[in-house]
């Protein structure tokens, strides 16, 4: 007896090429992922406060929303540096080519 549910699972988890097909297409296969998960952390987020307004004062709630967002911004932050380390990176790459170029591939008098 085989589970078909299973195989559904591990066709989400398939490579997906998005170099090739409409653009708009991939970017919408690889957006939906990051939107389902920003429409879960918000439902988690107000049930968090709804439950914790239950039990606690208003201040003491306000101070798990903060925390919570502190802890967010913390999470994001590496990816923020490995943002801005990529796009240096690239740039480094761009004046490397641009050298490259002017010293062997464009005649010397190109440039005088």
């Amino acid at each position: 007896m085989k589970f078909h549910c299973l195989n559904s699972i591990k066709n989400l988890f398939k490579p997906v090429d998005l170099t090739t097909g409409k653009p708009y297409k991939q970017l919408l296969i690889f957006m939906l992922p990051i939107l389902i998960s920003y429409v879960f952390q918000q439902v988690y987020t107000i049930s968090d406060a709804a439950i914790v307004g239950k039990y606690l004062s208003a201040p003491e709630v306000s101070g798990v929303n903060v925390v919570y967002s502190l802890i967010l911004s913390f999470y994001n932050l590496p990816l923020a540096v490995q943002v801005a380390l990529v796009s240096f990176l690239v740039i480094m790459l761009v004046k490397r080519m641009r050298k490259e170029l002017e010293n062997h591939l464009l005649p010397k008098s190109f440039f005088h």
